[in-house]
């Protein structure tokens, strides 16, 4: 899950640094790196320098991380539509709400 939620959380074509990403995600700085090491195994991210901050680097997508990047976001995007037709509103609210202390606590 934190891959798929990483991907979605760097846009195509700007970079982000491992600290906003560790705090979007809610992870530990060392998490992050384990994180970025198997998705740049995977080829899915790239590491560059970051122009700003020459001890920084920010993280990219590689197109083969775009193209898994379109994939989630169209699963996320069906998942959506069937909640949407099976739960109300206010019960869509609370399950969102589960799932997210669930992945804290995880």
């Amino acid at each position: 899950m934190p891959k798929a939620l990483l991907l979605l959380e760097v846009a195509p074509d700007v970079g982000r640094t491992p600290g906003f990403l560790a705090n979007r995600l809610n992870l530990e700085n060392s998490s992050m790196t384990g994180l970025l090491d198997r998705l740049e195994r995977k080829g899915l991210i790239v590491r560059k320098p970051n122009p700003n901050d020459r001890r920084g680097i920010l993280i990219f997508l590689t197109p083969e991380g775009l193209q898994a990047r379109d994939t989630i976001k169209s699963l996320v995007e069906e998942l959506d539509r069937k909640l949407k037709a099976e739960l109300s509103p206010e019960e869509i609210r609370v399950f969102r709400r589960v799932i997210s202390i669930i992945n804290k606590q995880i």
